[in-house]
C-alpha cells in the first residue's frame, strides 16, 4: 500500500494517520507508516537519524550550553517482533551519507593497497584522512577515534539490529572505555587515549557520536547494568508493543512523490548549519520541568526528580533537529515545535521510569536509610552541647557524604536540635519534653 502523504488516512488493516498537529513533517511521514502502536518508538527511532543528518546545528539551551543533536535510542521488543521498521528509517533518511562514505571507503581501501605495495619503500603514500560517518557498533576506541578525528566535529552513526552484537564488542575490558565514549557522546565531551605504539590511534576530542540499537528486554538490561552510572538517563527508551498472538504487523511504503520530497528535505537538512534561536522551545520546557519538579515532590518519586533534566535536555534537541523544516520550509511552526519537544521530553521520562525507575528508588532509598543510620550513631555519640567543627569531624569518620549544613537543618526541622543563644556554630541537644540539655 502507497501513500502520497502522511496526512492520509490509512488503509484498513495499515497504519492510522497520526494527528497532522502533532509531529513535525518528516517525522509524520514515517509515524504514518507503521501500526499506530509502533508511533512512539518511530519518533525516538527517528532522533539519532534526523540528529546525524542536521549535525551542523546547535541551539542554546537553558544551561545557557550548546547544545548539539546527539541521541542514544533503544528500541526494546521480544525477536520477531516488528524491530525492523528502524531499518527502513536508517537507509532511507541517511542514503546520502551512505552513498558518501562508500567512495570515501574506496579511497580507503586504495590507500592501504598502496601502503602494502610501498611497505619497504622510502615513498610512502600520504593518508588522506577519509572522512566516514556510519560505523559499526563493534567498532574498535582506535578506530572510533580515527573516525571522530577525521569527521571533524560531525557526527559519526552507528546502527545494531542486535544489542547483543554491540555487548558482545564490549567485553574483555572494552566495555568500560565504550561506556565513557557513549555517555561523553551525550555531553560531546572529550575523550581520549595517548598510546606510544604507531599500531594504536592517539587523540583527545570531543565525541560527536549518535546511536540507535535494537534488542530484547534480556539485552536492554545486560547492556545498561547499572542504573546509577547515568547511562540510563541519557537514552531514549521505546518499547515496542507485545505482539503474542497478534497478526503480524501491516508497515506502508513511500509513494514516489513522498520519496522526492524527502530527498529534497535531507539534502535541506546536511547542509543546515550555525545557531538557532529556540528560546519559545525553552519557555515551554520550562514550564514542563516545574510541573515533572511537582510531581516528583507529590509522589516522592526521586527517579523522575533526576530524570526529568536530562529528558528536558532530549526534547529540546528533538525540536533542533527539526528546526531546519521550520527555518527553511516553512511547514513546521512554533506551536509544533513546541509540542513536540514537550512530547519527546514525555515520552523519553516514560521510558526511563518504567526501565529503571524502580530500580533507582530502591537504590536510593536504600543509601538514605544508610544515611538516616549514620546520621543517627553520630548524633547519639555527640555531646549535648556541640560545635559545627565537630560535627563535621564525626561526619568525616563516619564517612557521611551529606553537607554538614544538610544534616544541621534536618536536625533542627525534626526538634532534635537548637542553636545556643548567641552562638552561630554552636548546638544544643533538645530533651524529649522540650528543655535542653545542660552542657557536659
Amino acid at each position: 500500500v502507497r501513500a502520497d502523504s502522511a496526512d492520509e488516512a490509512a488503509p484498513e488493516g495499515g497504519a492510522a494517520a497520526v494527528d497532522t498537529t502533532a509531529l513535525p513533517r518528516v517525522f509524520r511521514d514515517f509515524a504514518a507508516l507503521f501500526p499506530p502502536a509502533f508511533s512512539d518508538a518511530v519518533v525516538l527511532a527517528l532522533l539519532p537519524v534526523m540528529g546525524t543528518l542536521t549535525t551542523r546545528l546547535r541551539a542554546r539551551y537553558l544551561d545557557g550550553e550548546l547544545h548539539s543533536p546527539s541521541f542514544l535510542t533503544v528500541i526494546t521488543a521480544e525477536q520477531a517482533s516488528g524491530k525492523s521498521f528502524a531499518r527502513r528509517i536508517v537507509h532511507t533518511l541517511l542514503h546520502r551519507i551512505e552513498e558518501e562514505d562508500a567512495a570515501q571507503r574506496a579511497i580507503e581501501k586504495s590507500y592501504r593497497e598502496e601502503l602494502r605495495l610501498k611497505k619497504n619503500t622510502k615513498e610512502q603514500p600520504e593518508d588522506p584522512h577519509v572522512k566516514v560517518r556510519l560505523v559499526p557498533a563493534s567498532i574498535s576506541v582506535a578506530q572510533l577515534l580515527r573516525r571522530l578525528d577525521n569527521a571533524k566535529g560531525e557526527h559519526l552513526f552507528s546502527f545494531a539490529e542486535e544489542l547483543d552484537t554491540v555487548i558482545k564488542s564490549n567485553r574483555s575490558g572494552a566495555w568500560s572505555e565504550k561506556n565513557d565514549i557513549y555517555r561523553n557522546a551525550f555531553d560531546n565531551a572529550t575523550y581520549g587515549q595517548d598510546y606510544l605504539s604507531d599500531n594504536s590511534y592517539s587523540a583527545s576530542l570531543p565525541v560527536f557520536y549518535n546511536m540507535l540499537f535494537l534488542g530484547t528486554p534480556r539485552q536492554t538490561e545486560r547492556f545498561f547494568n547499572n542504573v546509577e552510572n547515568g547511562l540510563v538517563s541519557r537514552c531514549c527508551f521505546a518499547t515496542l508493543p507485545d505482539q503474542f498472538g497478534a497478526h503480524m504487523p501491516v508497515f506502508r511504503e513511500l509513494s514516489e512523490g513522498v520519496k522526492a520530497r524527502l530527498d529534497k528535505q535531507i539534502a535541506q537538512l546536511m547542509e543546515a548549519s550555525g545557531e538557532v534561536n529556540l528560546a519559545f522551545v525553552n519557555d515551554a520546557l520550562s514550564v514542563w520541568l516545574e510541573n515533572q519538579r511537582l510531581q516528583s515532590l507529590r509522589d516522592v518519586d526521586r527517579a523522575r526528580d533526576i530524570f526529568r533534566r536530562r529528558a528536558a535536555v532530549i526534547g529540546f534537541r528533538a525540536a533542533l533537529t527539526a528546526s531546519p523544516l521550520y527555518m527553511l520550509g516553512r511547514q513546521v511552526s512554533r506551536d509544533i515545535l513546541t509540542h513536540f519537544a514537550c512530547h519527546v521530553a514525555d515520552l523519553v521520562l516514560d521510558g526511563q521510569l518504567a526501565f529503571a525507575g524502580t530500580g533507582l528508588n530502591r537504590i536510593i532509598e536504600r543509601s538514605a536509610r544508610k544515611e538516616r543510620a549514620r546520621s543517627s550513631a553520630i548524633f547519639d555519640n555527640l555531646p549535648d552541647e556541640f560545635s559545627q567543627s565537630q560535627l563535621a569531624s564525626a561526619m568525616n569518620a563516619a564517612e557521611l557524604k551529606s553537607p554538614v549544613r544538610q544534616l544541621v537543618y534536618v536536625w533542627i526541622r525534626e526538634d532534635l536540635i537548637t542553636r545556643k543563644e548567641g552562638e552561630k556554630f554552636v548546638y544544643v541537644k533538645v530533651k524529649k519534653n522540650g528543655t535542653k540539655n545542660k552542657k557536659n
